[in-house]
């Protein structure tokens, strides 16, 4: 005999949701996400940068917009979006 009583309902789940912002270069598309750590509003980005994932949190919409819209630039050439000093015999002048 089966027991309805004993039933338990998962809860529901958490909904990510829309992101605040999308910020668009060429095909590249930089997600802002809005979420609250210890009572601060953070804003995160996500994206992919030579094969791996990174997130970054900002305080502000604004600094969060600025480093996407960085990154969704050089989603196609990442050495352009931390640009390491060039070798000698990398340089033009050498």
């Amino acid at each position: 005999m089966h027991d309805k009583n004993m039933t338990t309902h998962a809860l529901p789940t958490r909904r990510r949701g829309k992101p605040v912002a999308v910020v668009k270069q060429g095909s590249a598309a930089v997600p802002i996400d809005k979420g609250d750590v210890r009572g601060s509003i953070r804003f995160t980005i996500a994206f992919y940068r030579n094969g791996q994932r990174e997130r970054r949190t900002f305080a502000t919409l604004d600094a969060a917009r600025d480093e996407a819209r960085m990154a969704a630039l050089n989603s196609g050439h990442p050495h352009y979006y931390h640009a390491a000093v060039p070798t000698k015999s990398q340089r033009s002048d050498a």
